[in-house]
């Protein structure tokens, strides 16, 4: 997982440790100058200035004889015939066997080896040996690993066969092979920088992903955060959302600490406005589910959000910090990545309209689409609510138009339970409801919380803009034994 000691910190030790074995091999290579181990063939065992050693390359990086295990020793087996075109595009068979320094599994092993072959039984099948993973293979798997092929031009490294003992695995060997249908073969081993690594490893971890299987990537976090600062610009839009302290003749029921929304509308400016609301209940533990639901965090450590794109137009900027001390900053202008992180983005849009009562689209003729804002009334006395985004609360504001009277009688002493007018979708788990949350129960009820309350149940939504104080106003309102009559009312942004 990712946490003050395992997770920013692995990489700087990853970085570390690449800076130290840099000075490593810069050590061997002022060695190998002295001892007359050049880049040429050598015998690394009676220094003749011949290699006597048959290696064959078939036999992956890591097949080498006693013999050559020699600090320095550099091995040329190049085979300089090899083909630099190959006529087929579909590949039978794949091996890789590398290290790569910014790739780690949840144990924080760099070393991999991807494998495509047909089991015992003849299906082709797709294996990582160091995690000990396989899946049946597909062509999409395959597509891919041609893409690449082709996208680096892998084809002009065929035959290639390099490798110098003792240095640092960063720095290789790494192995590479393709099996045509045709019968034709792209295979080498080779050294020094190689960027195909990481993207042999990204198109494995993704597939694996997808089969249910994500044992190539690296814990998720699992600490809170504490701290959001999130900005958003696109070409129709700029969205900046933060904590900040006001003046005391601003504060909001006394609360100087608030959350702020500054939107630009870049098409109807006249529709940019600054808003503040007190931080709401829960916050950031929705702030905590969007972003450890998310690969942000990997993608940040793994640098697939590093660039060097400058676009005005486009730009993202996310900085959170968690309970454990870590702290991760994202800036980019580069699109493709900003849409990578699209999960993140339209998540924290759509959670802060909801808090907001503001709609973060820009105003244009083919986006429309009002967003929802529900409250409750108990007599008189008014609850915002802060809705969840899945089927049930979707069903849920749909049946209810513009709103609905229920009369919610005491379970338990913590629940106040009425019977809906109509069947919602349920996708009920185990799980402790807190005061304000509301829930769907039994066979076609629906409850709000004013004590905690575990059982198995769907959650639609959760009162918004109170804080620990403010449970004794709920607790006022539904506490007892008595009926209550709610109206559940839901109004649309224009």
């Amino acid at each position: 997982m990712f946490n003050k000691n395992e997770g920013k910190n692995s990489v700087m030790k990853k970085a570390d440790k690449m800076n130290n074995s840099i000075i490593w091999l810069i050590c061997i290579l002022f060695l190998l100058g002295f001892s007359g181990c050049g880049s040429k063939n050598v015998d690394v065992t009676s220094g003749t200035g011949t290699d006597t050693t048959q290696t064959t390359s078939t036999q992956g990086a890591n097949m080498t004889t006693e013999d050559e295990y020699i600090t320095g020793g550099h091995i040329d087996n190049t085979d300089p015939n090899a083909p630099k075109h190959i006529e087929s595009t579909e590949i039978t068979e794949f091996d890789s066997d590398f290290y790569a320094e910014r790739r780690w599994n949840k144990e924080e092993i760099s070393h991999f080896i991807f494998q495509i072959k047909k089991d015992e039984s003849g299906v082709l099948t797709a294996y990582e040996k160091e995690t000990g993973i396989s899946c049946p293979a597909d062509e999409y798997l395959l597509e891919d690993l041609q893409d690449i092929i082709e996208a680096r031009d892998l084809v002009s490294y065929n035959g290639w066969y390099e490798k110098t003992n003792g240095i640092p695995p960063e720095f290789g060997p790494f192995f590479f092979k393709a099996t045509y249908e045709s019968g034709e073969v792209l295979e080498f081993t080779m050294e020094g920088p190689a960027e195909w690594r990481d993207d042999v490893y990204d198109v494995f971890a993704e597939w694996f992903s997808e089969n249910g299987i994500d044992d190539l990537y690296p814990e998720k976090p699992d600490a809170n955060v504490t701290r959001i600062n999130f900005k958003y610009v696109d070409e129709e839009m700029a969205v900046n959302i933060h904590e900040t302290e006001v003046l005391k003749e601003d504060a909001i029921d006394g609360e100087t600490h608030l959350l702020e929304l500054d939107y630009e509308d870049k098409k109807n400016p006249e529709l940019s406005e600054e808003l503040f609301i007190k931080i709401p209940d829960g916050y950031f533990k929705r702030i905590t589910e969007i972003i450890n639901g998310s690969d942000i965090v990997r993608d940040h450590y793994f640098g697939l959000l590093d660039s060097d794109v400058t676009d005005a137009y486009n730009f993202l900027d996310v900085y959170f910090e968690y309970d454990d001390d870590t702290r991760v900053s994202v800036e980019t202008h580069d699109k493709s990545q900003i849409e990578r992180e699209r999960f993140v983005i339209d998540q924290m849009l759509s959670y802060h309209e909801s808090i907001f009562g503001k709609r973060l689209t820009a105003d244009n003729e083919d986006d429309m689409t009002p967003i929802p804002c529900m409250s409750v009334f108990v007599g008189d006395t008014f609850f915002g609510v802060e809705m969840e985004y899945n089927p049930s609360r979707e069903a849920f504001v749909e049946k209810l138009g513009g709103g609905i009277s229920i009369d919610l009688h005491d379970e338990e002493g913590s629940v106040k339970v009425g019977e809906l007018p109509w069947e919602l979708p349920r996708d009920d788990e185990e799980m402790t409801a807190r005061p304000g949350e509301i829930i769907l129960c039994g066979e076609n009820s629906i409850a709000i919380c004013y004590e905690e309350y575990s059982g198995s149940f769907t959650k639609i939504g959760k009162f918004t803009n109170f804080n620990e104080e403010d449970i004794k106003k709920i607790q006022d309102s539904f506490g007892g034994d008595e009926t209550v009559t709610v109206n559940f009312i839901v109004e649309w942004t224009e």
